[in-house]
């Protein structure tokens, strides 16, 4: 038989690969950050500005650090809390649930029925609008226990 450098055999496998040994830890994933600027209306994430609409002056939205908790693709919420009256419930898109660390939980949603309001007016109760295709970015992006920073640098909406 000729030497052709392929006999058939195979190279054992690493020592640190092998059953017996135990498996190497994954290397800690970066949490990702996001802020909100209300008084500039614009989410910036991942170095993506993103146009936001806001809770009007009746209906503030809450600033401060919020952590990411929980993301539905889509989710029922109470029709009060887009100012529907309580016999309504609305379903969201793209919804992502986010924290304060007193309790007080907003959201992050598509607004689905009206996507021209982000960057140009405050029309929610309270919550952060995107545009659907920036709210399923941001939805696909974050995850529980990521840091949304909801700021307002200039005066209230008034």
């Amino acid at each position: 038989m000729a030497f052709t450098g392929d006999d058939g055999a195979r190279l054992a496998p690493p020592a640190a690969a092998s059953a017996s040994a135990p498996p190497r830890p994954s290397p800690p994933q970066q949490r990702a950050t996001a802020t909100v600027d209300l008084t500039q209306h614009e989410l910036v994430l991942d170095g993506r500005r993103l146009p936001v609409s806001g809770g009007t002056a009746q209906h503030p939205t809450p600033t401060g650090r919020m952590t990411v908790v929980a993301k539905y693709p889509e989710r029922r919420l109470p029709g009060a809390s887009v100012g529907l009256g309580e016999e309504y419930d609305v379903a969201m898109r793209w919804v992502v649930e986010l924290r304060a660390a007193d309790g007080t939980t907003n959201y992050l949603v598509a607004l689905t029925y009206n996507e021209q309001a982000p960057g140009e007016r405050d029309v929610t109760h309270g919550w952060i609008g995107l545009r659907s295709a920036d709210a399923k970015w941001c939805y696909q992006l974050l995850r529980p226990g990521d840091v949304v920073h909801i700021d307002r640098t200039g005066p209230a909406p008034g």
